[in-house]
């Protein structure tokens, strides 16, 4: 084997401004040889535009609205997706101002807003060719009215970036359970196909009726087309191509912190194993995983820290509900949660 008695002159080739050869004048006694040596990139995850412009609002606001606020019962965190709304038609909110919504998030600091388009009632907050379940239906504005843009009108108007929760996972209305309808057989089979139809087209309502939005929100994630599931991710990436996508098994742009506590672990990477955020191989591996990320990971994949404004004092509830302002969470708490989530690099 030649050993060399010295190596010279090292010169680095560049193209486009990246280090691609190396090159060495290699001697040992009165022989001497040019070397050259390929330069190897290391690849490191980094976010996207989309990613990125998340991460840098560090602060949002979700507004979760749906026809239960107006029946004066106490529910219960998720009772809601198993008991349908007796009378739909109570649901008039004449009352109703986005911009006093947007005005208090703009005021508190946030830099994107969400609304609950659709949650788990099934009912959609704006007007649906394909949900006959819609704003069409009810007396309130003779049919007409549509939340969702007024919302998404109030955001533009004072500055906020608007953003789209739509709830898949379960719609009491339809018989949704976890993305499956009730039934047997081909009933069940048929009435499946039906759901997915509707729900893709939902989708494609909401990303080219209201402009650009900054994200859209599947709540519990939307399962694999493969399993059976409404195949969203296309009509996303087709329509709002500028759009923060969470999330689905195909792919999550952010993951859940792993709690609705308004905080994240310490240290919390961007950084995670796999695209999508059900990495795992065990639930107690999972959350420590959502809570921290991986300094090692391969994907890009900020952590969102939410929680209720009603969460205080044994309380968790994220709609309006009556008699219920005492669990609002006092600013002291409010603070704690911003330097243990935006403190800690998530959003």
């Amino acid at each position: 084997m030649f050993k060399p008695d010295r190596l010279e002159r090292p010169f680095v080739f560049y193209e486009d401004g990246r280090a691609k050869v190396l090159s060495l004048a290699v001697k040992k006694g009165d022989e001497s040889y040019s070397v050259f040596l390929p330069i190897k990139e290391k690849k490191y995850p980094a976010p996207n535009k989309r990613q990125l412009a998340w991460q840098e609002a560090e602060l949002g606001v979700v507004f979760h609205y749906d026809l239960h606020v107006f029946d004066n019962k106490k529910y219960g965190q998720g009772n809601n997706r198993i008991d349908p709304v007796d009378d739909y038609q109570i649901f008039n909110p004449k009352r109703l101002n986005t911009d006093q919504w947007i005005k208090a998030a703009k005021d508190a600091g946030a830099k994107f807003a969400i609304l609950t388009a659709t949650h788990e009632t099934g009912f959609a907050l704006f007007q649906s060719d394909v949900n006959p379940y819609c704003m069409k239906a009810l007396k309130y504005k003779d049919g007409k009215g549509d939340i969702v843009r007024d919302f998404v009108n109030s955001c533009r108007k004072y500055g906020l970036k608007p953003g789209i929760y739509l709830g898949i996972r379960w719609n009491s209305f339809y018989g949704v359970h976890d993305f499956k309808v009730n039934g047997e057989g081909e009933f069940r089979e048929n009435r499946q196909k039906w759901y997915n139809k509707m729900v893709e087209g939902m989708v494609k309502e909401i990303c080219t009726n209201y402009g650009e939005l900054f994200e859209i929100w599947f709540d519990g994630g939307a399962d694999h087309p493969d399993n059976g599931a409404p195949d969203v991710l296309p009509i996303v990436r087709q329509y709002q191509p500028n759009c923060l996508f969470y999330h689905n098994k195909q792919l999550a742009e952010v993951r859940w912190g792993g709690s609705e506590s308004g905080t994240v672990g310490y240290p919390c990477w961007a950084t995670f194993p796999n695209f999508y955020s059900h990495a795992g191989d065990t639930q107690k591996e999972r959350m420590i995983l959502l809570k921290h990320g991986d300094p090692n990971g391969k994907y890009w994949m900020p952590a969102m820290a939410d929680a209720p404004l009603r969460g205080f004092n044994g309380r968790h509830e994220w709609f309006w509900e009556p008699d219920d302002e005492e669990h609002i969470f006092p600013l002291e708490n409010l603070m704690e949660m911003y330097y243990k989530s935006v403190g800690r690099n998530a959003t």
